[in-house]
Formats: structure tokens, sequence, C-alpha cells
């Protein structure tokens, strides 16, 4: 599972799921939140396109697809709040992306 890979580069524990409202009941995202035993926060768009300057990577094919370039790093950053710092560039696997923020959950 692509958060537990992300969790172990990192060293730490993943405390909640973020995810871009539109795909915050997504059946995978459900499956993997239950799980990890993890809540979803689910993020609007306005606090993804305010994550935007914030985040490590780019991808033209997400920008094209949802309007923002980054969206599993901004999702990370929104749940967290301001102050937040992300922990590394996201991750990715077939299926998902997957990164990692440290702050306050919001």
């Amino acid at each position: 599972m692509l958060v537990r890979r992300a969790e172990q580069a990192q060293g730490v524990v993943a405390t909640a799921l973020a995810a871009p409202d539109f795909k915050s009941v997504a059946p995978e995202l459900l499956r993997a939140a239950e799980a990890l035993g993890r809540k979803i926060i689910a993020v609007p768009p306005g606090a993804l396109l305010a994550a935007q300057p914030h985040c490590l990577t780019r991808s033209p094919a997400a920008l094209a697809a949802v309007g923002v370039a980054a969206v599993s790093e901004a999702c990370a950053l929104a749940a967290v709040g301001a102050g937040g710092v992300l922990l590394a560039p996201k991750l990715t696997s077939a299926a998902a992306t997957c990164a990692l923020a440290r702050g306050v959950i919001s």
C-alpha cells in the first residue's frame, strides 16, 4: 500500500488520509482508510488552489484533469493547515499518489 511506503520512507505514521472533495468517497480510498484505521479529510477546491505554491511537484496531467497541478501534496498541506510542510515529494503508483505533510490537522 502506497501510504505504508510513504510512512516507512519518512519514518512517520500518518494520522489521516486527505483527498479532494470529489474523491473523498471513492471506494478505493474508503477501503484504504478502513484498512489503515484512518479518517478521511475531504479537501475543498479552494484549499487545493491555496496550497499550490507550497507543493514540490507539478503534473500537467493533473492540471488538465482537475485544474490543479499538484493534488496529493496539496491535500496533505491543506489537511494540516497553516504552517504545514511536506516531508518529501509525492510517491506514485499505477493507481494513486501519496504525500505526507507535518503540522496540526485542522
